[in-house]
Protein backbone atom coordinates (compact mmCIF):
# COMPACT_ATOMS: atom_id res chain seq x y z
CA UNK A 1 0.00 0.00 0.00
CA UNK A 2 1.69 3.01 -1.14
CA UNK A 3 0.68 6.22 1.52
CA UNK A 4 0.35 9.67 1.89
CA UNK A 5 3.47 11.79 2.35
CA UNK A 6 1.01 14.70 1.27
CA UNK A 7 -0.89 14.42 4.47
CA UNK A 8 2.07 14.14 6.40
CA UNK A 9 3.24 17.36 5.20
CA UNK A 10 -0.36 18.94 5.79
CA UNK A 11 -0.99 17.42 9.32
CA UNK A 12 1.87 16.67 11.02
CA UNK A 13 2.68 20.10 12.78
CA UNK A 14 5.27 18.59 14.85
CA UNK A 15 7.19 18.66 11.31
CA UNK A 16 7.73 21.66 8.31
CA UNK A 17 6.39 19.84 5.58
CA UNK A 18 8.08 20.22 2.73
CA UNK A 19 10.54 22.44 4.55
CA UNK A 20 12.44 19.52 6.74
CA UNK A 21 11.51 17.50 9.54
CA UNK A 22 12.01 14.39 11.72
CA UNK A 23 10.65 11.06 10.70
CA UNK A 24 10.51 10.04 14.13
CA UNK A 25 8.05 12.83 14.54
CA UNK A 26 6.40 11.75 10.94
CA UNK A 27 6.11 8.01 13.18
CA UNK A 28 4.45 9.51 16.15
CA UNK A 29 1.79 10.64 14.10
CA UNK A 30 0.92 7.83 12.30
CA UNK A 31 0.86 5.89 15.31
CA UNK A 32 -1.28 8.11 16.72
CA UNK A 33 -3.93 9.14 13.45
CA UNK A 34 -3.09 6.22 11.00
CA UNK A 35 -2.55 7.22 7.38
CA UNK A 36 -4.31 7.35 4.29
CA UNK A 37 -3.69 6.01 1.05
CA UNK A 38 -1.65 8.23 -1.27
CA UNK A 39 -4.63 7.77 -3.97
CA UNK A 40 -7.08 9.20 -1.69
CA UNK A 41 -4.70 11.95 -0.65
CA UNK A 42 -2.11 12.76 -3.49
CA UNK A 43 1.18 14.43 -3.34
CA UNK A 44 1.25 17.87 -4.35
CA UNK A 45 5.27 18.62 -3.46
CA UNK A 46 4.00 21.84 -1.40
CA UNK A 47 1.65 22.07 1.84
CA UNK A 48 -1.90 22.11 0.78
CA UNK A 49 -3.56 25.69 0.69
CA UNK A 50 -6.81 24.15 2.32
CA UNK A 51 -4.77 22.61 5.15
CA UNK A 52 -5.52 19.09 6.73
CA UNK A 53 -8.07 17.04 5.34
CA UNK A 54 -10.24 16.07 8.44
CA UNK A 55 -12.53 13.54 6.58
CA UNK A 56 -10.17 10.67 5.86
CA UNK A 57 -9.83 7.41 5.72
CA UNK A 58 -7.20 5.22 7.14
CA UNK A 59 -5.73 3.01 4.63
CA UNK A 60 -5.12 0.14 6.67
CA UNK A 61 -5.77 -1.19 10.33
CA UNK A 62 -2.03 -1.71 10.84
CA UNK A 63 -0.61 0.92 12.70
CA UNK A 64 3.26 2.04 13.97
CA UNK A 65 3.69 1.22 17.80
CA UNK A 66 6.93 2.33 17.77
CA UNK A 67 9.99 1.88 16.39
CA UNK A 68 14.10 1.31 16.78
CA UNK A 69 17.70 1.89 15.11
CA UNK A 70 19.30 -0.41 13.94
CA UNK A 71 22.85 -1.05 13.31
CA UNK A 72 25.06 1.03 10.92
CA UNK A 73 25.93 -1.74 8.75
CA UNK A 74 25.10 -2.71 5.47
CA UNK A 75 24.47 -6.75 6.64
CA UNK A 76 22.14 -5.30 9.56
CA UNK A 77 19.90 -3.12 6.85
CA UNK A 78 19.59 -5.90 4.77
CA UNK A 79 18.24 -8.43 7.73
CA UNK A 80 16.23 -5.56 8.35
CA UNK A 81 14.63 -4.85 4.70
CA UNK A 82 14.09 -8.38 4.38
CA UNK A 83 11.33 -8.55 7.08
CA UNK A 84 10.07 -4.64 6.26
CA UNK A 85 10.95 -1.44 4.64
CA UNK A 86 13.34 0.80 6.79
CA UNK A 87 13.55 4.60 6.66
CA UNK A 88 17.26 5.65 6.48
CA UNK A 89 18.39 9.73 5.88
CA UNK A 90 20.61 10.87 2.37
CA UNK A 91 22.86 13.23 1.63
CA UNK A 92 20.89 15.58 -0.84
CA UNK A 93 22.89 15.82 -3.38
CA UNK A 94 22.99 16.60 -6.93
CA UNK A 95 23.11 12.97 -7.68
CA UNK A 96 19.79 12.54 -5.66
CA UNK A 97 18.11 15.77 -6.59
CA UNK A 98 18.39 14.94 -10.23
CA UNK A 99 18.44 11.33 -10.67
CA UNK A 100 16.53 10.03 -13.31
CA UNK A 101 17.50 5.88 -13.02
CA UNK A 102 19.71 3.49 -12.87
CA UNK A 103 22.33 2.74 -9.73
CA UNK A 104 23.18 5.54 -8.03
CA UNK A 105 27.23 5.99 -7.70
CA UNK A 106 28.34 8.78 -5.54
CA UNK A 107 31.50 10.45 -4.32
CA UNK A 108 31.88 9.74 -0.73
CA UNK A 109 31.52 13.00 0.91
CA UNK A 110 31.86 13.56 5.13
CA UNK A 111 28.78 13.71 6.89
CA UNK A 112 29.75 16.99 8.25
CA UNK A 113 29.35 18.06 4.23
CA UNK A 114 25.79 17.42 3.51
CA UNK A 115 23.54 21.07 3.56
CA UNK A 116 20.46 18.72 4.07
CA UNK A 117 18.97 15.64 4.22
CA UNK A 118 16.00 13.68 3.17
CA UNK A 119 13.97 10.75 4.43
CA UNK A 120 13.30 7.76 2.11
CA UNK A 121 12.33 4.00 2.01
CA UNK A 122 14.35 1.15 1.53
CA UNK A 123 12.12 -1.26 0.48
CA UNK A 124 14.69 -4.27 -0.99
CA UNK A 125 18.02 -4.94 -2.78
CA UNK A 126 18.76 -6.71 -5.77
CA UNK A 127 21.30 -7.43 -8.20
CA UNK A 128 21.46 -5.90 -11.51
CA UNK A 129 22.23 -8.24 -14.58
CA UNK A 130 26.10 -6.85 -14.72
CA UNK A 131 26.40 -8.30 -10.87
CA UNK A 132 25.98 -4.74 -9.55
CA UNK A 133 24.15 -4.78 -6.37
CA UNK A 134 21.83 -1.96 -5.26
CA UNK A 135 19.28 -1.12 -2.81
CA UNK A 136 15.91 0.03 -3.80
CA UNK A 137 14.15 2.85 -2.04
CA UNK A 138 10.65 4.91 -2.66
CA UNK A 139 11.29 8.40 -2.14
CA UNK A 140 8.94 11.08 -1.43
CA UNK A 141 8.80 13.14 -4.35
CA UNK A 142 6.01 11.55 -6.65
CA UNK A 143 5.67 9.10 -9.64
CA UNK A 144 7.39 11.63 -11.59
CA UNK A 145 10.99 11.30 -10.08
CA UNK A 146 13.48 8.37 -10.40
CA UNK A 147 12.61 5.58 -11.55
CA UNK A 148 8.49 5.79 -10.69
CA UNK A 149 9.35 7.46 -7.64
CA UNK A 150 11.71 4.88 -6.86
CA UNK A 151 15.60 5.19 -7.11
CA UNK A 152 18.44 2.50 -6.71
CA UNK A 153 21.72 3.01 -4.68
CA UNK A 154 24.92 0.90 -5.11
CA UNK A 155 25.64 -1.82 -1.90
CA UNK A 156 28.43 -3.20 -0.41
CA UNK A 157 30.43 -1.21 -2.10
CA UNK A 158 34.32 -1.81 -0.73
CA UNK A 159 35.03 2.19 -0.37
CA UNK A 160 31.56 2.82 1.25
CA UNK A 161 30.27 4.89 -1.40
CA UNK A 162 26.58 3.43 -1.33
CA UNK A 163 24.48 3.78 1.19
CA UNK A 164 26.46 3.28 4.86
CA UNK A 165 29.25 5.58 3.29
CA UNK A 166 27.32 8.47 1.82
CA UNK A 167 23.55 8.52 2.80
CA UNK A 168 22.77 6.30 5.75
CA UNK A 169 22.80 8.07 8.84
CA UNK A 170 20.92 5.67 11.02
CA UNK A 171 17.79 3.61 9.72
CA UNK A 172 14.47 3.30 11.56
CA UNK A 173 12.99 -0.02 11.81
CA UNK A 174 8.53 0.24 12.41
CA UNK A 175 7.50 -1.90 14.84
CA UNK A 176 3.93 -2.76 13.11
CA UNK A 177 0.76 -3.87 14.82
Amino acid sequence: ISLSVQELIDCNTENNGCNGGYYQHAFKYIRDNGLSRESSYPYMAKRSASGCKRDKTVAAATRILGFWCIDSTEDALEEAVAKRPVVVRLQGTPDLFNYKGGIIECEALPAASATTWHAVLIVGYGTDPDGVKYWRFKNSWGKDWGEGGFGRIRRHVADKRGVLGIFMYGGLYPVLD
